[in-house]
Formats: C-alpha cells, structure tokens, sequence
C-alpha cells in the first residue's frame, strides 16, 4: 500500500462521480468529526440524491458496514430517495465511507461496457 492510500482522522475523503447515463454528476466527501463518528456531506445535480444525502445522519463504523445489504442504513435511505435501483451513488457513499474511516484504501470502482 502507497501512504496516500489511506486517510488519518480529520482527513476529507473527496469522490467525485459520473453516474453514467443520466450525466447528473455527484460529489461525495466522507470524514471523521471530533465524536469519531462518521459524516457525509453530498453535493449532486440530481435533486433525489441531494434529499438521499440529507437523510444520512452521523454513523459509526458498523452502520456503514452493516450487512446484509437490506439491513445497510445507506442503502436503506438510497430506495426511499433515489429513482433507479442501479444508481452509483450508494456505493460511493460507502466507499468514501470506509476510506475516511481508515478501513479501505484510495482505489477507483471501474465498470466498463465492453462493444
């Protein structure tokens, strides 16, 4: 692992993301505030992930990794907000999520059609 792979407390996680089809681009920033609980902050043009990201509350470690997926407070808010069950935004919630919380390390999430 590189050091610029993983994040320290109080370190902004910063992703930004192109949901494909709809082209209504999205920026997740995940941190650790001073209660060591977890926050997100997103800004979006997509007015459902704007309410998504005002419905997620402070969470500690275990919400965000809670499983199975039916029982993950993330994706939990995402299907009484978002309007297509393959929106992106979730997930990179939960990516930035566990980087920010000093459980993943800085690795792109690529899905490439093949023609």
């Amino acid at each position: 692992m590189l050091g610029n792979d993983l994040t320290g407390p109080g370190d902004k996680v910063i992703v930004d993301v192109d949901p494909g089809a709809c082209r209504l681009r999205s920026q997740v920033i995940g941190w650790i505030d001073d209660d060591g609980m977890l926050r997100v902050q997103i800004t979006s043009e997509c007015k459902a992930v704007v309410e998504f990201g005002k419905r997620l509350h402070p969470m500690n470690v275990m919400e965000v990794l809670r499983m199975p997926y039916s029982e993950n407070l993330i994706y939990i808010e995402g299907g009484k907000t978002l309007k297509h069950t393959t929106c992106a935004i979730p997930l990179a919630v939960l990516k930035c999520l566990e980087v920010a919380g000093g459980m993943g390390v800085k690795r792109g999430i690529h899905i490439t059609f093949q023609s």
